[in-house]
């Protein structure tokens, strides 16, 4: 039993030094690329983007949209979106993306369900998940993509939230 409890010990220990190692290792990333608080605005206009035609299910979809953030290690990254349909589209996600809803409305299916997105709504959708969107008229949202890391997703999973 004496030796089952250092046995533990020296695993706690372990992985504790091992968490605390790296959340260090991010802090000092994080405090090495830290850009200056901003002084004045800064222009970042949205732009035309082109979309995979092999995701466009229907329809001629109009993108345009601009990332206006981006961490320093780049596991989170931010931005505007905006699509003029109509336009059913197919969307896999490489990481978990949160969105919320500027303008417009989506019909979504997603791991089975079936809802609608308007204005106001926020929505989450996991790594490695796809989605097929079907934009009536429009739709304008602000995302971020955030990619936490194969340590969290796999905790994530073996705790069933995933």
């Amino acid at each position: 039993m004496k030796r089952f409890v250092l046995v533990l010990l020296v695993f706690v220990v372990g992985v504790g030094v091992g968490v605390i190692g790296m959340e260090l290792r991010s802090g000092v990333r994080y405090w090495r690329n830290l850009a200056p608080a901003s002084s004045e605005a800064t222009a970042r206009p949205m732009r035309d983007l082109t979309i995979n035609p092999e995701t466009v299910r229907s329809g001629e979809p109009k993108v345009r949209g601009v990332v206006f953030s981006t961490t320093s290690g780049g596991r989170a990254v931010g931005g505007v979106w905006s699509c003029e349909g109509p336009a059913e589209i197919d969307f896999t996600f490489g990481a978990d993306e949160r969105l919320y809803v500027l303008g417009g409305s989506v019909d979504v299916f997603y791991l089975g369900a079936r809802f609608t997105l308007r204005q106001g709504d926020t929505a989450l959708f996991r790594a490695g998940t796809t989605a097929t969107w079907n934009i009536a008229d429009r739709l304008e949202k602000v995302w971020v993509v955030h990619d936490p890391g194969r340590v969290a997703r796999a905790m994530s999973f073996l705790a069933g939230r995933e």
